[in-house]
């Protein structure tokens, strides 16, 4: 019984390790997750930037051939250059939201972890308080009586309930 204990323990404390483990490899999972993100987002970021630089190039050399002044095609300039600004604000902004998904599902699986060890901790920790008791002849909880109750020791005398008479 006191083996089973031991064993039972020991089984609680390698759960609740094994959750702190897991836990930290979520976290880790997740940061790095976001980190390729954030580098693929950069790569998207710069391409999209150079994509829209040779697009107002080739605009104004469109432009330029077409024999009218460039200051008339201003107007055309300032709306691709503000639509360019906003597609990579909205890119910036894809990147933040699935980066924020990355951790939170992170936090997440990290929190579950956590909280399996903690049961499996008090689970191990909980059998074993129990095969103890029953080794040292505890009977468990019954409702032959109570703490309370007086009852018999070995040799005869009243144990459980103290009272105390003044005669």
């Amino acid at each position: 019984m006191i083996l089973s204990a031991g064993l039972q323990a020991f089984q609680g404390f390698q759960a609740y390790q094994q959750g702190k483990a897991q836990s930290k490899a979520a976290t880790q999972a997740a940061d790095y997750n976001a980190r390729v993100a954030q580098q693929q987002s950069d790569v998207e970021k710069s391409k999209l930037q150079r994509q829209q630089r040779s697009f107002q190039a080739s605009q104004r050399v469109r432009g330029a051939a077409s024999g009218a002044t460039l200051e008339s095609f201003e107007d055309t300039f300032e709306d691709t250059k503000s639509q360019s600004l906003l597609d990579v604000a909205l890119l910036d902004y894809d990147t933040k939201v699935r980066k924020q998904g990355i951790l939170f599902g992170g936090q997440q699986q990290s929190y579950q972890a956590r909280s399996s060890g903690r049961q499996g901790l008090i689970s191990g920790l909980g059998g074993a308080a129990t095969s103890g008791f029953k080794a040292y002849g505890g009977s468990g909880f019954s409702s032959k009586g109570s703490f309370n109750s007086p009852t018999k020791n070995n040799i005869g005398q009243n144990v459980g309930t103290y009272q105390r008479s003044f005669r």
